[in-house]
């Protein structure tokens, strides 16, 4: 019996951890510069406890990741025609995720020939930003962005620094909510077919 109870305080702290845990994308010195991205910038796989103790840490290396992405397996994989179908309720479901940006340092430098175009769509994302970034950010003191208009010439450089938090909670609560839709569908198809069967 002791045995049992131990084993059951195991398992319910290690349930807790999980569901008290976060995940952290953690992107370091990207840069942009007319759509090339470089291959230098460095990209953590990180998971918190409570938000505040480390418990994981992988860095991602970045050129290998690039040449597995360019391998002929995953060409195939892109080139086959299966298509996966994106509908209202999977986004509403997704959106459940609920990302938090804990960090962000962005600069972008963006440039067009025609100098009224470009002071409109730096006006624009300006606009956009500061509209949308505080729904996703848990500290506004960690959020700094600036577009600056280059006149003259097209160009788009970006460089990013940031950390997206993400609750395994909320990870947890996505993937049971797409099987559920899953497995009602099966039922839903598999009783229309029965009935059909019946009425013959």
């Amino acid at each position: 019996m002791i045995l049992v109870f131990i084993l059951l305080g195991i398992i319910l702290c290690f349930v807790l951890i999980i569901l008290l845990s976060s995940i952290r994308i953690k992107v370091c010195d990207l840069v942009v510069q007319n759509l090339k991205i470089n291959e230098d910038y460095k990209l953590y796989i990180q998971v918190y406890f409570i938000n505040k103790i480390k418990i994981f840490s992988k860095k991602i290396n970045m050129k290998k990741t690039m040449k597995l992405l360019k391998s002929k397996n995953i060409n195939k994989l892109k080139n086959q025609n299966k298509k996966i179908k994106i509908d209202k309720e999977n986004i509403k479901i997704l959106f459940n995720i609920k990302p938090r940006i804990e960090m962000l340092k962005l600069n972008i430098n963006f440039g067009y020939e025609d100098a009224c175009i470009t002071s409109y769509l730096v006006a624009i994302s300006n606009g956009l930003l500061s509209i949308f970034l505080p729904f996703f950010s848990s500290s506004n003191k960690k959020i700094n962005y600036s577009i600056k208009p280059v006149y003259g010439q097209n160009i788009l450089d970006i460089y990013l620094n940031s950390i997206i938090s993400i609750k395994v909670v909320h990870i947890i609560y996505v993937i049971l909510k797409l099987i559920k839709k899953g497995s009602m569908k099966n039922e839903r198809t598999s009783n229309r077919r029965f009935d059909a069967y019946c009425h013959e």
